[in-house]
Protein backbone atom coordinates (compact mmCIF):
# COMPACT_ATOMS: atom_id res chain seq x y z
CA UNK A 1 0.00 0.00 0.00
CA UNK A 2 1.83 3.31 -1.31
CA UNK A 3 2.05 6.30 1.26
CA UNK A 4 -1.01 8.98 1.20
CA UNK A 5 -0.45 12.97 1.20
CA UNK A 6 -3.74 14.33 2.50
CA UNK A 7 -5.29 17.37 0.58
CA UNK A 8 -7.42 20.23 1.35
CA UNK A 9 -9.57 21.91 -1.27
CA UNK A 10 -11.74 25.30 -0.13
CA UNK A 11 -15.27 25.14 -1.71
CA UNK A 12 -18.91 25.94 -0.65
CA UNK A 13 -20.01 24.47 2.34
CA UNK A 14 -22.96 22.82 0.98
CA UNK A 15 -20.99 21.26 -1.67
CA UNK A 16 -18.50 19.88 0.40
CA UNK A 17 -20.95 17.99 2.09
CA UNK A 18 -22.50 16.55 -1.08
CA UNK A 19 -19.03 15.69 -2.00
CA UNK A 20 -18.34 13.70 1.24
CA UNK A 21 -21.36 11.35 0.52
CA UNK A 22 -20.83 10.90 -3.09
CA UNK A 23 -17.63 10.41 -3.70
CA UNK A 24 -15.08 8.32 -1.56
CA UNK A 25 -12.22 10.52 0.87
CA UNK A 26 -9.49 9.07 -0.79
CA UNK A 27 -8.46 9.64 -4.57
CA UNK A 28 -9.22 7.22 -7.21
CA UNK A 29 -7.65 7.34 -10.75
CA UNK A 30 -10.57 5.37 -11.47
CA UNK A 31 -13.22 7.70 -10.93
CA UNK A 32 -14.07 11.13 -12.45
CA UNK A 33 -13.32 12.81 -9.50
CA UNK A 34 -10.11 11.66 -8.87
CA UNK A 35 -9.14 11.52 -12.35
CA UNK A 36 -10.32 15.92 -12.76
CA UNK A 37 -8.37 16.97 -9.46
CA UNK A 38 -4.93 14.90 -10.21
CA UNK A 39 -5.22 16.73 -13.83
CA UNK A 40 -5.73 20.23 -11.63
CA UNK A 41 -2.99 19.59 -9.44
CA UNK A 42 -0.69 19.29 -12.58
CA UNK A 43 -1.40 22.17 -13.73
CA UNK A 44 -1.65 24.54 -10.68
CA UNK A 45 0.87 27.15 -9.59
CA UNK A 46 0.78 25.40 -5.96
CA UNK A 47 0.53 28.03 -3.84
CA UNK A 48 -1.64 28.08 -0.51
CA UNK A 49 -4.92 29.96 -1.14
CA UNK A 50 -5.23 33.26 0.22
CA UNK A 51 -7.67 34.60 2.86
CA UNK A 52 -9.94 35.65 0.37
CA UNK A 53 -10.20 33.00 -1.76
CA UNK A 54 -10.82 31.11 1.87
CA UNK A 55 -13.78 33.92 2.39
CA UNK A 56 -15.52 32.58 -0.33
CA UNK A 57 -15.25 28.99 0.02
CA UNK A 58 -14.99 28.43 3.47
CA UNK A 59 -15.20 24.95 4.05
CA UNK A 60 -12.52 22.44 3.16
CA UNK A 61 -12.90 19.28 0.94
CA UNK A 62 -10.42 16.51 2.40
CA UNK A 63 -8.88 14.19 0.30
CA UNK A 64 -5.98 11.30 0.38
CA UNK A 65 -4.30 11.42 -2.83
CA UNK A 66 -1.75 8.44 -3.34
CA UNK A 67 2.23 9.90 -2.79
CA UNK A 68 3.19 8.47 -5.65
CA UNK A 69 0.58 10.16 -8.16
CA UNK A 70 2.42 13.54 -6.76
CA UNK A 71 5.76 12.90 -6.13
CA UNK A 72 5.75 11.46 -10.14
CA UNK A 73 5.57 14.41 -11.59
CA UNK A 74 6.86 16.92 -8.69
CA UNK A 75 3.41 18.09 -8.23
CA UNK A 76 2.19 20.36 -5.36
CA UNK A 77 -0.83 19.30 -3.43
CA UNK A 78 -2.92 22.95 -3.43
CA UNK A 79 -4.66 23.81 -6.42
CA UNK A 80 -4.57 27.42 -7.56
CA UNK A 81 -7.54 29.86 -7.20
CA UNK A 82 -8.53 29.38 -10.87
CA UNK A 83 -8.76 25.87 -10.58
CA UNK A 84 -10.41 26.46 -7.17
CA UNK A 85 -12.98 28.20 -8.72
CA UNK A 86 -13.56 25.45 -11.76
CA UNK A 87 -14.23 22.33 -8.94
CA UNK A 88 -16.46 24.07 -7.24
CA UNK A 89 -18.43 24.85 -10.64
CA UNK A 90 -17.75 21.09 -11.27
CA UNK A 91 -19.53 20.27 -7.84
CA UNK A 92 -21.49 22.16 -8.26
CA UNK A 93 -22.74 21.17 -11.82
CA UNK A 94 -22.92 17.58 -10.24
CA UNK A 95 -24.86 18.58 -7.39
CA UNK A 96 -27.98 20.55 -9.61
CA UNK A 97 -27.98 17.69 -11.38
CA UNK A 98 -28.13 14.92 -8.47
CA UNK A 99 -30.59 17.62 -7.04
CA UNK A 100 -33.02 17.25 -10.22
CA UNK A 101 -32.54 13.73 -10.47
CA UNK A 102 -33.81 12.81 -6.74
CA UNK A 103 -36.71 15.72 -6.68
CA UNK A 104 -37.77 14.63 -9.80
CA UNK A 105 -38.02 10.65 -9.13
CA UNK A 106 -39.71 11.94 -5.94
CA UNK A 107 -42.58 13.90 -7.63
CA UNK A 108 -43.12 10.92 -10.12
CA UNK A 109 -44.57 8.92 -7.55
CA UNK A 110 -46.61 12.05 -6.12
CA UNK A 111 -44.44 14.26 -3.47
CA UNK A 112 -44.47 17.72 -3.36
CA UNK A 113 -41.04 19.02 -4.88
CA UNK A 114 -40.39 20.94 -1.35
CA UNK A 115 -40.48 18.37 0.52
CA UNK A 116 -38.58 16.13 -1.80
CA UNK A 117 -35.55 19.11 -1.22
CA UNK A 118 -36.41 19.00 2.15
CA UNK A 119 -35.36 15.05 2.28
CA UNK A 120 -32.30 15.63 -0.10
CA UNK A 121 -31.16 18.30 2.43
CA UNK A 122 -31.52 15.78 4.98
CA UNK A 123 -29.58 12.91 3.09
CA UNK A 124 -26.52 15.39 2.91
CA UNK A 125 -27.25 16.85 6.29
CA UNK A 126 -27.63 20.30 4.22
CA UNK A 127 -28.79 23.08 6.75
CA UNK A 128 -30.31 26.42 5.38
CA UNK A 129 -26.95 27.88 6.76
CA UNK A 130 -24.78 26.26 4.10
CA UNK A 131 -27.45 27.16 1.11
CA UNK A 132 -30.84 28.58 1.69
CA UNK A 133 -33.76 26.70 0.35
CA UNK A 134 -34.53 29.36 -2.13
CA UNK A 135 -31.53 29.01 -3.81
CA UNK A 136 -32.03 25.03 -3.67
CA UNK A 137 -35.48 25.61 -5.10
CA UNK A 138 -34.04 27.80 -7.86
CA UNK A 139 -31.40 25.72 -8.75
CA UNK A 140 -33.91 22.56 -9.33
CA UNK A 141 -36.41 24.83 -10.67
CA UNK A 142 -33.32 26.28 -13.69
CA UNK A 143 -31.87 23.22 -14.27
CA UNK A 144 -35.49 21.70 -14.69
CA UNK A 145 -35.93 24.03 -17.18
CA UNK A 146 -32.76 23.27 -19.18
CA UNK A 147 -33.55 20.30 -19.69
CA UNK A 148 -37.02 20.63 -20.48
CA UNK A 149 -35.58 22.58 -23.79
CA UNK A 150 -33.43 19.93 -24.57
CA UNK A 151 -35.46 17.64 -24.76
CA UNK A 152 -38.02 19.97 -27.21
Amino acid sequence: MSNTISIAIPVRKHLQKFAEKEFASRLSMKDRLGITIYYMLQKSKGDKPDAELMSKYPALLKFEVAEFYLMRKIISPYLDSQAIIHLDSVLDYDFKKELFRYVNQKAMVGVDRQIAIEEMCDKYDIHNTDISFEALKKAEYRYRLTIISKAA
